[in-house]
């Protein structure tokens, strides 16, 4: 059994649109766009959940916490 899983970079579904928290805006009005595209437990769960997909955002200035979240983003452009 393979363990990649392709993903398609042009989604065919409209993605989730959210603003910043009031708390964590800095500067600016951003829109955040996600297409979630893939969510697996890691290691039956003892990590959590894995997601997978594409994150878009308008320009804007926001407090980021992740508490203990492992985040690892390859950014296209930007």
């Amino acid at each position: 059994m393979a363990n990649l899983v392709p993903l398609s970079l042009t989604p065919d579904f409209a993605p989730r649109e959210d603003k910043a928290l009031p708390e964590r805006l800095l500067d600016g009005n951003p829109v955040f766009r996600t297409w979630e595209l893939d969510t697996a437990l890691a290691e039956a769960a003892k990590w959590g959940k894995i997601r997978t997909g594409i994150w878009e955002a308008t320009p804007g200035t926001t407090r980021s916490i992740k508490g203990e979240t492992f985040e690892f983003c390859y950014l296209i452009s930007g």
